[in-house]
């Protein structure tokens, strides 16, 4: 019987040299490296960089927004900055500056708008406020209100611009109208004045024109305009040469001239003269001789001590007719064909108290540069 043995052999096995493979491995590792390196230095870096510097201007655009500072700008920005945070590319970011600056326009136009209805509410001589030389009116108060929210409803540009050219008008025209209707009607007697604050410019209406006055402007007028019954007398000083037509209870339009701009400008129509006081160095006293060559009768009187003498008690002096002496004298003087140019008067006139403020500043040398004139009118 012959036995097979199975076993190990003695046949020495050869060693595997990895070292080849490692090497290559290695080498594509570098290689991945180097290309890798030059896609991020060469694309993603400079589109991250990009990125982060797109973000950072639409950061600064959004700003521009938030200056605009309305409600709506303010909650918009709010959104935007969140969205340009977390844009993943620089398209996005410049897809929401587009819609950025959409919204800047049409907040800067809703700006505008506030800015406008807050003139319409404050008038010159009314306002929606409590202001120092102002009337506070309810009327302004809600015309306020009404402006405001209808220029927040608002959702675009040409809506907005719409409203301006329309609605707003419209709203503010009657509101104005409504206030100064309510004015006159609380006045009583014939005629009225109307004073317009810019420029300053008065003058004296009959009740019954007051309505067609009102009637006949927008807001952007009707703002600057105050009627009023209650007058001022305030005295203008002048002479003969410049007036000689004017007497007391005149009707003058009173100009005023800058000296400095050398221009004229109407300040009040229609005042009343209630007053023409003339100079007692002028007429204060009468000396008068008359002598016929054999005889000479002579009369002297002492205009002002006479007046004296009447009002404390003396008959003497009270049976000498001195009323309306002084415009009696002028009144001959002119129909005579003669008169003393220099002859000093001091005109008492009726206007609005706003511009009796002006002429005051001209007339008691607040300013040298400002010149009252009074013209008959005819």
């Amino acid at each position: 019987m012959e036995f097979n043995y199975f076993g190990r052999d003695n046949i020495p096995k050869k060693k595997v040299d990895i070292r080849p493979i490692l090497g290559a491995a290695v080498v594509f590792l570098i290689i991945g490296a180097i290309i890798f390196g030059a896609v991020y230095f060469a694309v993603l870096k400079p589109s991250a960089e990009a990125l982060e510097a797109s973000k950072i201007s639409a950061q600064a655009t959004v700003s521009t927004l938030e200056n605009v500072n309305t409600s709506a700008a303010m909650s918009a920005a709010s959104t935007y900055r969140t969205q340009i945070r977390a844009a993943g590319s620089s398209t996005v970011v410049n897809s929401i500056v587009s819609e950025v600056n959409s919204v800047i326009a049409r907040e800067q136009k809703r700006k505008e708008l506030l800015t406008l209805a807050n003139t319409a509410a404050d008038g010159i001589y009314y306002s929606y406020d409590n202001v120092a030389g102002k009337t506070q009116s309810t009327i302004l108060v809600t015309l306020k209100s009404d402006l405001e929210a209808a220029i927040n409803a608002k959702n675009s540009i040409d809506e907005l611009t719409t409203y301006q050219n329309g609605g707003f008008n419209d709203t503010a025209t009657a509101a104005w109208k409504s206030l100064h209707t309510a004015v006159v009607a609380g006045l009583t007697g014939t005629r009225v004045s109307v004073t317009v604050g810019d420029p300053l410019y008065g003058e004296f209406q009959p009740m019954d024109n007051a309505a067609t006055y009102i009637g006949a402007y927008d807001w952007t007028h009707l703002r600057k305009v105050r009627f009023e019954k209650a007058t001022v007398q305030i005295p203008i000083r002048d002479t003969l040469q410049r007036t000689m037509s004017i007497k007391e209870n005149s009707t003058v339009q009173v100009y005023l001239y800058n000296k400095t701009l050398e221009n004229m400008g109407l300040l009040f129509n229609n005042a009343g003269v209630a007053y023409a006081v003339y100079s007692d160095s002028d007429l204060g006293s009468v000396t008068w001789t008359k002598s016929d060559g054999t005889t000479s009768q002579s009369y002297t009187i002492n205009v002002w001590e006479t007046l004296k003498a009447a009002a404390s008690g003396s008959t003497n002096a009270a049976g000498i007719a001195l009323n309306s002496y002084g415009e009696t004298v002028i009144n001959n003087a002119i129909n005579a064909n003669i008169a003393k140019y220099d002859t000093s008067v001091i005109y008492v006139i009726e206007v609005s108290d706003a511009v009796a403020e002006e002429i005051a500043r001209a007339e008691f040398q607040l300013s040298d540069k400002l010149d009252v004139i009074l013209v008959l009118s005819l």
